[in-house]
């Protein structure tokens, strides 16, 4: 979460965060969102999900996703 904080201080961007605690209902990925995070993601879905998490780049590249506390879980 540091890193996002200090993106968020220094230069605020859409961020997806990456992480294998990212799952639905984690605390964690709602502390994300809160922080700034545009979308989170299971890191360890990333093969086997690969069109959604492409899918889900484009979306948060074009402004398209609305930051929720929802991440897929594993």
């Amino acid at each position: 979460m540091t890193i996002l904080d200090e993106i968020m201080d220094l230069d605020p961007c859409p961020v997806i965060m990456l992480s294998s605690l990212m799952r639905d209902g984690a605390p964690i990925t709602a502390e994300a969102v809160g922080r700034g995070a545009a979308a989170c993601f299971n890191k360890a879905m990333i093969a086997r999900e690969a069109t959604r998490f492409i899918g889900l780049i484009k979306d948060v590249a074009r402004g398209m996703v609305q930051p929720e506390p929802v991440a897929l879980a594993a």
